[in-house]
């Protein structure tokens, strides 16, 4: 069964691939750049695939530092995904549960911010800011983000009120090591001069792709990365 799970996470891959070819935000030379810097994350960076996959098993996650300031993550004390129920329901005594994963959880919030212009970094795209950023800190160095969310939030008070609560999520987000996996991914493209094309893939992701097949694939993805399926499925599309 799980092999079938992995075989149809390649499917959906391959779906999104080929629905993505000549569309304006996700181009052939995109996917060519996306697939060799996917290739590359296996050598340069090893703890890329364990923390994507940590990302897509858990909807909460308890990260600390070391003495020696390395990254663990205490999973005992995390929430691992029930993929057997909603992504948010109501327990038995009334509190609503948060079960989608923290990758599910990141899509959804950034796709409410990204687009926001920062006025105080030339109208940038707030996108295109925290790539930039993430792309030159170490994973571990990764939540001093959180004073950037602070600001964005709190200027967010008097003139769009409604962005606040997303700017306080991708914080919240950040402590669990949501982003953990983005600095080195935002790197390597960065050392391609490729960032606008990791920020036209997170744009399909978020606006291309339905949240359910986001969903519907993670089972299949969290097999493929945790018996080096995946892996091979990009080396062979290279």
């Amino acid at each position: 069964m799980k092999k079938y799970r992995a075989l149809l996470l390649v499917a959906v891959l391959l779906g999104i691939a080929a629905s993505s070819r000549g569309a304006d935000d996700l181009s052939c030379r995109d996917l060519q750049i996306i697939w060799v810097v996917l290739k590359d994350l296996q050598q340069q960076h090893p703890e890329f695939y364990p923390r994507l996959t940590l990302l897509m098993k858990y909807s909460l996650l308890v990260r600390e530092l070391d003495p020696a300031g390395k990254i663990t993550y205490r999973l005992a004390r995390s929430r691992p995904v029930d993929f057997l129920a909603l992504p948010v329901y109501q327990a038995g005594n009334g509190r609503w549960v948060e079960n989608r994963s923290l990758l599910e959880q990141l899509l959804a919030t950034f796709s409410k911010v990204d687009r926001v212009r920062l006025t105080f970094l030339d109208n940038r795209y707030f996108r295109d800011f925290a790539l930039e950023v993430l792309a030159d800190l170490p994973a571990a160095q990764v939540t001093d983000l959180g004073a950037y969310f602070d600001l964005l939030a709190e200027n967010a008070r008097a003139t769009s009120p409604e962005l606040v609560p997303s700017f306080e999520a991708l914080k919240r987000l950040l402590l669990q090591g949501a982003m953990d996996p983005l600095c080195p991914l935002a790197h390597a493209f960065k050392e391609r001069n490729a960032l606008p094309v990791l920020g036209r893939w997170l744009a399909f992701l978020e606006y291309r792709v339905p949240s359910w097949v986001v969903r519907a694939s993670l089972p299949g993805a969290i097999f493929s990365l945790e018996h080096g399926f995946f892996e091979q499925f990009v080396a062979i599309c290279l």
